[in-house]
C-alpha cells in the first residue's frame, strides 16, 4: 500500500481504472487528491491558478505562457505544461538556453576497418568505416567490401561469430546489389523473365580465404537463372554447358 502525500490515506499500487489494470506505485497522491483523478498525477504541485476550472483540470483547455528565452507569449495545451517554469515558443529557443556550454556532435574515436589506424568523425569525415586517406581510396562502401578478402570480411564485428552457412550467404547477397544489370535478363536457360535469381558458377565455399569479395561476385562467375533453372544448376541437373552465354541474349526492352 501507498500512503497519499496530501491525505495520508492508504490507496494500492495497482487497481483497474476502466476496466484495465493501472500501476500506481511510482504516485504520490490517491486517486482522490489528484487534480486529474486517474490520470497522471505530476500537476499536483503546479501553482493553484493553473487548476480555475474543471475543464482546465481535465486538460481540455489551453494556456497562455510565456517563452524563458525570447519573452514572447504563445499558447500550450494544459497537460503540456511542466513543473520546471521554463517553457521556450520553440526548439530554437530551447537549444539557445539549453544547449549552452555542450558540445554537439562530439568528435568518436574510430578505428579504420581497412588499415587498422585510429581516426575521429569530425571536420567533414563522418565515415564510421574508413579513415580519410582510405575513404579517398574507395569512395564507396560497395568499393571496400570488393577489395575485401573473405578473412578480413569475416573479421568484422558485424560478422564475427556467425554461422558459415549465413557468413556465405551473405556474400552471395552482394552479387544482387553490385550486379543489377544482369538480373534486368530473362533467365539464360529457359527465357523466363518474371523473377531472375543469380547463381555463382563456382561456389562461395570453393574459394579460399583470401579471395576478394568482388571475385567471387564478379559477372563473370554469376548466372542470371530463374528459381526452377537455379536449383537445377545447384543440384548438377542443369550443366553450365547446356547454358547460353549471357551476352548471346538479346538485352531486355
Amino acid at each position: 500500500m501507498k500512503t497519499c502525500a496530501k491525505c495520508s490515506a492508504q490507496f494500492p499500487k495497482s487497481m483497474k481504472i476502466n476496466g484495465k489494470r493501472v500501476v500506481l506505485a511510482s504516485r504520490k497522491y490517491c486517486i482522490d487528491c489528484s487534480p486529474l483523478g486517474a490520470r497522471n498525477t505530476a500537476k499536483l504541485e503546479l501553482k493553484p491558478d493553473f487548476f480555475p476550472d474543471p475543464e482546465r483540470i481535465e486538460g481540455k483547455s489551453n494556456v497562455e505562457l510565456q517563452c524563458y528565452h525570447c519573452k514572447c507569449n504563445f499558447i500550450r495545451k494544459f497537460l503540456e505544461v511542466n513543473e520546471s517554469g521554463r517553457y521556450f515558443c520553440s526548439r530554437k529557443c530551447s537549444a539557445t538556453v539549453t544547449g549552452v556550454g555542450r558540445e554537439t556532435n562530439p568528435a568518436k574515436n574510430r578505428t579504420c576497418k581497412r588499415c587498422g589506424a585510429a581516426y575521429k568523425t569530425k571536420y567533414g569525415h563522418t565515415s564510421k568505416l574508413l579513415c580519410v586517406s582510405c575513404a579517398d581510396t574507395f569512395k564507396g562502401r560497395s568499393d571496400l567490401y570488393k577489395s575485401m578478402s573473405v578473412i578480413e570480411y569475416q573479421a568484422l564485428d558485424s560478422v564475427k561469430g556467425k554461422h558459415p552457412s549465413w557468413r556465405n550467404a551473405h556474400i552471395r547477397s552482394f552479387a544482387r546489389s553490385w550486379s543489377k544489370d544482369i538480373c534486368q535478363h530473362p533467365c539464360q536457360k529457359c527465357g523466363y523473365s518474371k523473377h531472375v535469381e543469380l547463381a555463382h558458377i563456382a561456389p562461395v565455399s570453393s574459394f579460399s580465404e583470401n579471395a576478394t569479395m568482388g571475385e567471387i561476385n564478379d559477372p563473370s562467375n554469376l548466372l542470371a537463372l530463374c528459381r526452377n533453372c537455379h536449383w537445377e544448376f545447384d543440384k548438377g541437373l542443369l550443366l553450365l554447358a547446356d547454358i547460353p552465354d549471357r551476352n548471346n541474349i538479346p538485352a531486355p526492352g
